[in-house]
């Protein structure tokens, strides 16, 4: 061999190296439209390279774009990238093919919207390639990416600081992501696996399993997923979330839920679409109650709906009320903070609960059926029927927002309780016990609790059966105002006053419950009651009138009459008695009174 073949053969050597190594770069329109064609073939989505194009043969073929993006021929999903690279499949070269091996964008945006994602009936660009079952695909990695899911032209979802790789090998085979990033703040984390992901793309369906995990929750889903025009997901729900409700909030959300969710574990069977999601057969469990049944959403109009059929064994009203205002403040009045306007703003909701046993602190209920309500701003809850205290109850409370602060009305109704164990548990009191049945009805409105009390109107009646006034015995008291009537006060604080039957009506005008008639009758004794209670001051002013009764309950002739004044705070209530006509009742001390002389001030005393 010559020299000079020799020479020559090693510069072409070198070319050949120089040229493989160094990368090229090409503005050729035509191998612009190839690679865009190339990828439109793999992905079904249309490419725009507006930047410059490299092509570097060596270590490893490679192809890199800068200011691409990639849309889906409907708009539902749109790619922007300052940075495309592509890992090109050498033997494919050789032959004058591109073949992209793998994807790599850095710094891209991608949007998905959910209403404009091929669905069916829509024509199938990759028609011509359904049959090539074995074709090679490849990987997409994305780097520092951000994600974006919209419905109806707004934003739903979005994931910052993305990174992400997908696996699709070939057109027949399962496609797998994994994906890390950050949603509200909330690092999270994901993984999906489908089954058939080019079925999938033709909005033939394809088996599907989700998982996602951020450092409050994690939610899994296993079932079949078709997209298109009406997106669709049928399978399993697992869910389970340390504060449902924070989480919700910090996404910028609200809280759909009447009570705080601040601890939720959920499975069952969920469908769900763009307008409604469904769980059936859920066992829920949240704020310390379990339940079973089913919870539906749905997008009606514009306005969301939550309604849901739940039953539990034991329910924990405490959550529920949690969102409400402490009725009293530090000094022991009405509390004047501004009342949030009930209803939830954005959503509206109606769910119904039943229970076997409800409890909220001490108070106790069973067979409980309840149902809460929130439509255009206005809280509606019902106690529809619930046995307790031996008896039944059943309530309704209904909170509207006005101009000038908050609407209330209140409408209770107990039959046969026992008012001993009713009244001991819900207002910590022990003055009453019997046979209680009653109703009460009362509204008022304003911008706080204070303001709302103070506004009240409303009718209240009541009645006890075999009953006892507990902590004063009235009988035992005219029974010593004969001997001894200076003894009273200390005689009556002791024991009880039995009557056979008592009854009340009242009405509540401007925050003021007026008695209309009220007396305690039976077992020689008779008490009437009038007075009237100042809500708004929490006051009471009542006067009480007993004498003793025969058997055919008139009164005894020369019976004492005993005449009592409770008066002052709800919390500090005074008993005040009239001395004077218990002194010139007795006949022991009536003397002393004919006899008695003023007596001389202490400035008329001689020194």
């Amino acid at each position: 061999m010559s020299r000079t073949f020799k020479w020559t053969l090693a510069l072409a050597g070198l070319a050949a190296l120089l040229a493989l190594s160094v990368p090229w770069s090409l503005g050729d329109e035509a191998l612009r439209r190839e690679i865009a064609d190339h990828i439109q073939q793999k992905t079904g989505l249309q490419a725009s390279l507006d930047g410059r194009l490299v092509i570097a043969l060596a270590p490893q073929p490679t192809l890199k774009i800068e200011t691409v993006s990639f849309r889906d021929e409907r708009g539902g999903v749109d790619i922007s990238a300052p940075v495309f690279k592509g890992a090109l499949r050498l033997l494919p070269l050789f032959a004058g093919r591109l073949e992209l091996n793998a994807i790599s964008l850095s710094d891209a945006t991608i949007t998905i919207d959910i209403e404009h994602l091929p669905g069916p009936g829509i024509p199938d660009q990759r028609a011509g390639i359904r049959d090539q079952q074995t074709e090679p695909r490849g990987a997409i990695n994305l780097v520092s990416s951000k994600l974006r899911v919209k419905s109806r032209d707004r934003i739903i979802a979005e994931l910052a600081a993305l990174d992400a790789t997908a696996d699709w090998p070939t057109s027949a085979s399962a496609a797998s992501i994994m994906a890390s990033g950050l949603w509200q703040g909330e690092r999270i984390e994901a993984a999906l696996w489908i089954g058939r992901f080019d079925a999938l793309r033709r909005s033939e369906g394809s088996a599907v399993t989700m998982k996602f995990d951020t450092p409050r929750a994690t939610v899994s889903l296993n079932g079949n997923l078709e997209l298109g025009v009406r997106p669709l997901f049928d399978g399993k729900l697992s869910v389970s979330a340390a504060a449902l409700g924070d989480l919700l909030r910090n996404a910028g959300y609200e809280n759909p839920f009447p009570m705080p969710m601040r601890a939720l574990t959920a499975t069952g069977n969920l469908k769900a679409s763009s307008q409604n999601v469904a769980l059936t057969d859920a066992r829920i469990s949240a704020d310390g109650t379990a339940y079973e049944g089913s919870i539906a959403f749905a997008n009606l109009d514009g306005r969301p709906l939550l309604s849901g059929t739940l039953a539990a064994n034991q329910l924990q009203l405490a959550p529920f009320v949690a969102k409400f205002p402490v009725m009293l403040n530090a000094e022991n009045a009405w509390n004047r903070e501004p009342l949030v306007k009930p209803g939830l703003p954005h959503f509206d909701l109606d769910l119904r609960l039943s229970a076997a046993r409800a409890r909220l602190d001490r108070f106790q209920i069973q067979d409980a059926g309840i149902a809460i309500k929130a439509f255009n701003g206005q809280l509606d809850v019902s106690l529809i029927d619930a046995r307790g205290y031996n008896g039944r109850l059943k309530g309704r409370f209904i909170a509207g927002a006005r101009e000038n602060g908050v609407s209330t009305k209140i409408t209770a109704s107990f039959q046969r309780i026992d008012a001993a164990a009713m009244f001991g548990d819900t207002f910590r009191l022990n003055v009453l016990a019997g046979e209680a049945t009653g109703a009460l009805t009362a509204e008022g409105e304003g911008d706080c609790l204070a303001e709302i009390v103070q506004s009240l109107n409303g009718r209240i009646e009541a009645s006890i059966d075999n009953g006892d006034l507990l902590g004063i015995d009235l009988d035992q008291a005219l029974r010593r105002t004969e001997k001894r009537p200076l003894s009273v006060v200390t005689e009556m604080r002791r024991g009880r006053t039995s009557f056979a039957k008592a009854g009340l009506t009242g009405r509540i005008a401007d925050g003021m419950l007026e008695i209309d008639d009220a007396a305690a009758t039976g077992f020689s004794l008779s008490t009437q009651i009038a007075g009237a209670f100042n809500l708004p001051d929490r006051t009471v002013r009542l006067k009480l009138s007993s004498v003793n009764t025969l058997a055919d309950g008139s009164i005894k002739p020369d019976s004492p009459r005993l005449m009592l004044d409770i008066l002052g705070s709800w919390d500090e209530l005074r008993l005040e008695i009239d001395f004077d006509s218990l002194l010139r009742k007795s006949e022991a001390a009536a003397p002393l009174l004919n006899s008695a002389r003023p007596l001389a001030t202490p400035a008329a005393v001689a020194p």
